[in-house]
């Protein structure tokens, strides 16, 4: 996801979707990336303001902030947060513009239960309404909701898992390939 170095995979994904997986490329719109250090556009800026660039709805953004608990840390820096607050953040800025595709790297990291299991639910909100949604996690909180859980121990696929009843005929496999 986000700190791969040489590393190549396949990923199989609907409607002939095709990455420009460079490190220093942008993810298409559809596509967004959780990270466990998110990185702010602007630390000058309030955390509202922050999420403001990805996406102009206030109201959307209070929903979230509602329902991830963090309201009363819109008005905050991004300096002012602890790891699971900015965690949280990063989880809603991935969900604001409303993605086909989320990639999710260690996004209950720094969380306690409650939080983490916040984020299992709007993941499996998001999985129920057609989302994609890609984790890379050392966390077992997501195997109930999880189609495939593939383990990897030092690079390698030691164990696969698959747990979905979808049909994945109609879906391109696409090989991905990163550089240092």
């Amino acid at each position: 996801v986000s700190n791969l170095t040489d590393t190549e995979g396949k990923f199989k994904l609907p409607d002939n979707v095709v990455l420009d997986t460079t490190l220093d490329s942008k993810l298409p719109d559809n596509i967004k990336a959780i990270s466990e250090n998110f990185e702010y556009n602007n630390g000058n800026l309030t955390i509202k303001d922050n999420l403001c660039l990805f996406c102009n709805n206030e109201k959307l953004i209070y929903e979230y902030a509602l329902n991830f608990d963090i309201i009363q840390l819109l008005d905050k820096k991004p300096n002012e947060l602890s790891g699971g607050e900015r965690q949280r953040v990063s989880v809603i800025r991935a969900l604001l513009n409303n993605p086909k595709i989320i990639l999710a790297d260690e996004p209950t990291a720094s969380l306690d239960y409650e939080n983490a299991d916040t984020i299992v639910n709007t993941f499996l909100k998001a999985k129920n309404n057609n989302k994609i949604i890609i984790i890379a996690t050392h966390d077992d909180c997501f195997d109930d909701i999880a189609d495939e859980i593939i383990y990897m121990q030092y690079g390698e696929i030691t164990a696969h898992k698959n747990l979905s009843t979808n049909n994945l005929e109609n879906f391109t496999e696409l090989n991905i390939a990163t550089k240092n």
